[in-house]
């Protein structure tokens, strides 16, 4: 092998495995902050049903905390996994979302009202997270476009925006709460996790 090519190579190898360890230390960060959430959250809804007014507000918060408990595990591994999807190479990304488009259009399914309410709460608590980091997104998608021309196995540019990681917990959510304590658990993700991602930026 001439030197030449040998020096591209060790170039190729050595951005590869920085996507590589820059993906470990994303998904590692947001686990972090979703195994907080999660434990904060029982414990603000244990407070809220001792403080709670009434005994039918006493139980809805006591009830949810039970169930955060008992679903925290499966929670934190969707979410985790729905975070991976982000962080493959663009064209595999790029692939897997013209499947799913195809499949869409194959079902041609009206949207539920509980449905449209997930969505209207990832799209707000995302774009407000969005406008609080503009700054840092500029930057951050700068560098991975930059990485894009040195490696395809680089994620895409906008993969780290705060909508997907919303809509990683609207999927993690999935239909195990009603709307209104979805709502609840929304309010508390944005505070522990959306509003904390200085340090991941």
């Amino acid at each position: 092998m001439s030197e030449n090519n040998q020096n591209n190579e060790e170039q190729i190898n050595k951005y590869d495995k920085l996507v590589i360890d820059i993906r470990n230390n994303l998904v590692t960060r947001l686990d972090d902050l979703m195994s907080k959430l999660l434990n904060s959250t029982q414990d603000k809804l244990f407070d809220m049903s001792d403080a709670a007014d009434s005994n039918e507000e006493h139980t809805r918060y006591f009830d949810l905390m039970n169930q955060i408990r008992t679903l925290k595990p499966t929670i934190a591994e969707t979410f985790s996994n729905k975070i991976k999807t982000y962080l493959v190479p663009a064209s595999d990304y790029e692939a897997q979302k013209a499947k799913e488009h195809d499949d869409e259009d194959d079902e041609l399914s009206l949207i539920e009202q509980d449905e449209m309410e997930g969505i209207v709460l990832v799209k707000g608590i995302g774009e407000r997270a969005t406008s609080n980091y503009r700054e840092q997104l500029s930057h951050l998608e700068a560098r991975l476009e930059h990485l894009a021309t040195k490696t395809d196995t680089v994620f895409k540019e906008d993969a780290l925006v705060p909508t997907n990681f919303c809509q990683a917990f609207d999927d993690a959510l999935a239909d195990d709460f009603s709307s209104l304590n979805k709502k609840l658990l929304f309010s508390m993700f944005e505070f522990e996790v959306t509003n904390k991602l200085d340090a991941l930026y």
